[in-house]
């Protein structure tokens, strides 16, 4: 990650300061820090592509009570716009609830997330059969994995697995790592 901000930083210094070298500066400094840093660089993005709602999804993760109100404004004149593609609008909406739930303005947060929910239903197509196959089949593999751990016993097929699903920066590492400390489960990583 470092490595990845020494390129980003030396193609600024070659005049490459556009959306995207601003937008993935960004996201890597959400996650290495400094967060004021990262804010920077996302609203260096935002200044080249306004209507970028992945990139006004991650500064509204940042979480910063500094300039709320007025990221809540810019989001509604993006809104007005009209003609964004689907993706940005559900990025958008997410960014929106995230605001305004952040404003305890509760009604308005949750019309923004059921708005981008619905947007992600129609474009999800749930097949309950095909998630089932696809979990059996990570079940058989996972009988067959050699792990990392040097105390991890074979496994036994009446065991019950264990999912750890979860959005980005919610938890669901530490609490993988949790569970993997005692000796009746055998942590497989992140797939």
């Amino acid at each position: 990650q470092e490595k990845s901000l020494q390129c980003f930083d030396y193609a600024k210094t070659q005049g490459h300061t556009g959306f995207a070298i601003n937008h993935l500066r960004g996201k890597v400094l959400t996650y290495t820090g400094p967060i004021e840093e990262a804010a920077k660089s996302l609203e260096a993005a935002i200044h080249f592509k306004p209507d970028s709602g992945s990139t006004h999804w991650s500064l509204a993760v940042l979480d910063q009570d500094v300039g709320r109100r007025e990221r809540v404004s810019r989001l509604e004149s993006v809104f007005s716009l009209g003609g964004m593609e689907s993706l940005d609008e559900q990025f958008l909406n997410n960014a929106m609830f995230r605001e305004y739930d952040r404003l305890n303005e509760t009604d308005k947060a949750w019309t923004h997330l059921v708005l981008a929910c619905e947007q992600r239903r129609k474009e999800v197509k749930y097949d309950a059969a095909l998630e089932n196959r696809d979990f059996d089949a990570l079940i058989e593999a996972s009988m067959f994995l050699k792990h990392y751990d040097e105390k991890a016993q074979p496994f036994d097929k009446s065991a019950t697995p264990i999912f750890v699903v979860g959005m980005p920066r919610t938890g669901t590492t530490l609490l993988e790592r949790m569970l993997g400390n005692y000796d009746e489960v055998q942590p497989c990583g992140e797939l």
